[in-house]
């Protein structure tokens, strides 16, 4: 996949990611440009742009082979790491 639409790819799959800092330090700008001629009829391009926040997040632990966990009130909530993100 190429993206978590499903959107179909063979073997000639081409992708570029330009990832640029603006404002400085406020904005993450993506460009992403993408050919597969053996899929799509012409190459294509999408950009997306994120802002830097001061909201802050946890950091989570991944539990292997336990899809469960933090999933319903049986489980229990999420396993936190030790260390939290500062952003």
């Amino acid at each position: 996949m190429v993206d978590v639409f499903g959107t179909p790819h063979t073997d000639a799959l081409h992708v570029v990611e330009r990832f640029h800092v603006l404002d400085g330090g406020k904005t993450l700008k993506v460009d992403i440009d993408v050919e597969d001629p053996g899929t799509f009829t012409a190459p294509w391009s999408e950009n997306a742009a994120f802002s830097k926040t001061n909201n802050s997040f946890d950091e989570y632990v991944c539990a292997e082979n336990n899809p469960r966990i933090g999933l319903d009130d049986k489980s229990g909530d999420m396993p936190r790491a030790k260390y939290v993100a500062p952003f």
